[in-house]
């Protein structure tokens, strides 16, 4: 279940009404015709907001709604520090020297789960230690706690 574009949206996982939509804060539902067909239907996996689109994933696709929220704008003189090296074996580095402290790093794994996150950030230079990650893809994103923005930084791989 997600709340995107003041509506509630659900996923049953079943037809003909695999996606349910509420307008009235949950105190009634009706079905969304989402196109989703075949398996499809019974294999949604779960929704992401992202800008002025709603995406539902499946086991073969991606579908989308488009709505009318927008994400907050990032300022014009903000360039967002980068992960490096983008392929690691030990950790990664983030240079947050232009960032305020007190943010969040978070680590997101290729299905969009929370792997790691370090709280309470000083500005500087942060590294990451690979620990127990396994070998894969993820997403370094940076959490303004003050503002309560998210900002994506790009992705690391572990080989």
């Amino acid at each position: 279940m997600i709340q995107y574009d003041g509506k509630y949206w659900a996923i049953t996982g079943g037809s003909p009404g695999n996606v349910l939509r509420s307008t009235d804060n949950g105190a009634t539902w009706s079905n969304y015709n989402t196109g989703i067909m075949g398996a499809d239907v019974i294999t949604q996996y779960d929704f992401h907001a992202g800008g002025t689109t709603l995406y539902l994933g499946t086991l073969t696709h991606l579908y989308w709604h488009a709505g009318s929220t927008t994400g907050e704008d990032e300022p014009v003189d903000f360039t967002a520090p980068l992960p490096y090296p983008t392929l690691f074996t030990d950790g990664f580095s983030v240079d947050l020297s232009q960032v305020p402290s007190g943010g969040d790093l978070v680590l997101m794994d290729a299905l969009g789960r929370e792997v790691e996150r370090r709280t309470n950030l000083p500005s500087g230079l942060l590294h990451v230690d690979r620990g127990t990650l396994p070998t894969g893809t993820y997403r370094v994103m940076l959490i303004d706690q003050a503002r309560g923005r998210r900002l994506l930084l790009g992705a690391v791989v572990a080989q």
